[in-house]
């Protein structure tokens, strides 16, 4: 059942719908919630890579000011034996020896710590408290007999943070406070701003068993304001919070310095604190949470950030309807665009397909160019293929042309070989009585001779092949030079340079003899002492096949040389223009009229007959044989060499198969 016909541009533009139209759907179903996964995903690795930057931050500057503390404790003798004196006159008053050399030790603390409100250091064997205000470096002395001394909650070299509280003046009678409030101030919970404190409690090392005195550093909310204000938006909740839930900041000031009840808070810190997990995410209803626990060996603190899930979606929800309003209009000028393209393409191949079932139908019309018919003037893979179908047209035509040619060429041959044709198998049979009537009186030579006659008569005489192989070529000269050499006295070399899959190609017959004979006849190699011929075959890289017909006779004058190249060119270029006129084939089959084509064969003949009148008939035979088999792909020149003679160049296209016998025309 013949199927219906449907046009490729049809099936383009139907195709093109439902390509675009689909997946656009599909696009839009799965691109809200990749966005939103993707935007909230993007949100963490933000959030975890400047956490950790922060977190980093964090830990260098408390470890700094702790390193600052114990080296400069720890790495000092003298203050390490006057913390170690039970003598209380040792700090008799503020401005001293040795309370300078420990408020020097403050000071230098401070300059590591800039957030540093106050530091204050006590002195449990001389029974001392040390107090130094950083807002005006005010320098402050007392017995400290209040505090006592007793077992630390950490080792030597590390501290311990209390969580934040209201700073006070550790009993110490500031400037700004009265002699009557002293003792309420040193006895009442804080009244200042709000701070948290670094603790580092100092041994006497080499025993570290009980502290001998403890530093403290008050250090102001500042510090994390100044380090996590860029970390949260009003939209946000952000906490820093230690094991116990002391909240130590928070974008809430009222939070800070309480114990959060805040569940999801709860939840994240167990679960870091369970996995050991540094970072910890958590979807909870319409927000997403974020924990992370800072590395620090003086503090156990976790950020968290409570975040709604519209401020991380805000963006990806904008982009999301540009994105398919854009999408949109340009899905509709993409089928705009497409539609007019495919009808633009497909209109020229509609075109040529009606052309060529034409001409399948009518075969009389292949003279007929498509360049006539589709106008496509754009240098892409259709124009290659409308120019590729025409040269295919031209090479159809050159090769019905071509065949018909050689069908009259070889039949008036046979016409006129009939003509003048003596009974060959008298011919052969006189030349076999001979053959015998040598061998009887056993003269091999002259059978030699007669058996290479008759087989050079034979292959002269068979009309029925014209294609024969290279070797054959090469048997055939070789029984006519030995029948040259009878003649002659002279000596006479004669060198074959083939390979051996040369000698497998087919080439048309009788190309090689004229040329040897040339040799002969214009070289005059006989009348040399020692004559020499050489021939040559050969593939080159570019797949065509090279003969050179080599010998040391007379060479022609530079001026003859250059007259029989230019004759040889002008009679391919004649023959190769005859093949490609459009009126060729119109006038072999008589549908046309034939004056172009009668200019081309007066043009050859004239061009053969230029050659004739030079006296070399044999280079004009086997130049319009080459012409006949190959077309333009093939060449002849003439040039003298190096052994004083001249060589015959010969290029053929090599087209034909290897280790392929013959065929018959």
């Amino acid at each position: 059942m013949k199927k219906t016909f449907q046009s490729i541009g049809y099936k383009l533009l139907s195709t093109l719908v439902i390509a675009t139209t689909f997946p656009m759907l599909v696009y839009c179903f799965f691109f809200s919630y990749d966005m939103r996964k993707s935007a909230e995903n993007s949100y963490i690795e933000q959030t975890q890579h400047t956490w950790q930057i922060v977190s980093s931050n964090i830990e260098h500057s408390l470890s700094t000011s702790i390193d600052v503390a114990n080296k400069g404790i720890y790495l000092n003798g003298t203050l390490q034996d006057l913390l170690f004196s039970r003598d209380g006159n040792a700090f008799s008053y503020a401005e001293s020896a040795n309370s300078s050399l420990l408020f020097s030790y403050m000071t230098n603390i401070y300059s590591m710590t800039p957030e540093a409100t106050q530091i204050q250091f006590s002195t449990y064997k001389a029974g001392k408290s040390f107090l130094l205000t950083t807002k005006n470096l005010q320098k402050y002395l007392r017995n400290n007999s209040l505090e006592k001394n007793s077992p630390s909650p950490v080792p030597a070299f590390q501290a311990y943070i209390m969580p934040p509280h209201r700073q006070t003046s550790y009993g110490h009678q500031l400037n700004h406070i009265s002699l009557s409030q002293e003792e309420e101030y040193a006895d009442t919970p804080g009244t200042g701003e709000l701070v948290f404190t670094v603790c580092l409690p100092i041994y006497h090392l080499p025993s570290p068993m009980t502290p001998i005195g403890q530093l403290r550093i008050d250090i102001s909310m500042e510090f994390f304001q100044k380090v996590c204000n860029f970390l949260y938006d009003q939209s946000e909740q952000f906490f820093i919070v230690d094991s116990d839930y002391h909240v130590i900041f928070a974008s809430d000031p009222s939070a800070i310095g309480t114990m959060t009840s805040e569940p999801w808070i709860q939840s994240l810190i167990g679960q870091a604190a369970d996995d050991d997990d540094l970072f910890v995410s958590k979807t909870s209803g319409d927000a997403l949470r974020i924990c992370q626990k800072l590395p620090g060996d003086s503090y156990h603190w976790y950020m968290l950030k409570s975040i709604p899930k519209h401020t991380i979606y805000q963006s990806s929800n904008n982009q999301l309807a540009t994105l398919l309003l854009t999408f949109s209009i340009c899905l509709l000028i993409t089928i705009l665009i497409n539609g007019y393209s495919i009808l633009h393409y497909t209109n020229p191949l509609k075109k040529a397909t009606t052309f060529l079932n034409h001409i399948n139908t009518h075969t009389q019309n292949l003279n007929s160019r498509l360049s006539e018919y589709v106008t496509y003037k754009s240098e892409d893979e259709i124009g290659i293929l409308f120019r590729s179908l025409e040269e295919m047209m031209d090479t159809i035509n050159n090769f019905v042309i071509r065949q018909y040619e050689l069908e009259i060429i070889n039949r008036t041959t046979e016409l006129k070989m009939l003509e003048a044709q003596i009974n060959p198998h008298f011919i052969y049979n006189t030349l076999q009585c001979l053959a015998t009537k040598s061998l009887e009186h056993h003269d091999q030579e002259q059978y030699d001779y007669i058996s290479s006659f008759g087989q050079l008569m034979q292959y002269s005489m068979d009309t029925k092949h014209t294609l024969v192989t290279i070797n054959e070529e090469l048997s055939h000269i070789d029984r006519y030079i030995k029948l040259q050499k009878m003649r002659f006295t002279n000596h006479l070399s004669v060198f074959f340079e083939v390979e051996e899959t040369v000698r497998k190609i087919i080439v048309p017959k009788m190309i090689l003899q004229p040329l040897i004979e040339n040799s002969f006849k214009h070289g005059n190699l006989f009348k040399r002492e020692k004559g020499t011929i050489l021939v040559q075959a050969h593939l080159k890289e570019d797949r065509l096949l090279h003969v050179y017909i080599v010998d040391n006779g007379c060479t022609p004058s530079p001026e003859k040389l250059a007259k029989i190249n230019k004759l040889l060119i002008k009679l391919k270029q004649e023959y190769t223009h005859k093949l490609l006129t459009p009126n060729r084939l119109s006038s072999i089959d008589g549908s046309r009229e034939k004056p172009a084509c009668q200019d081309a064969d007066l043009s050859i003949k004239n061009a053969a007959e230029n050659l004739y009148a030079t006296n070399n008939i044999g280079l004009t035979n086997v130049l319009l044989r080459l012409l006949l088999n190959f077309g333009q792909e093939c060449s002849m020149e003439l040039y003298a060499n190096e052994l004083g003679g001249t060589t015959v160049h010969l290029i053929i296209s090599h087209k034909t198969l290897w280790n392929q016998k013959p065929t018959d025309t």
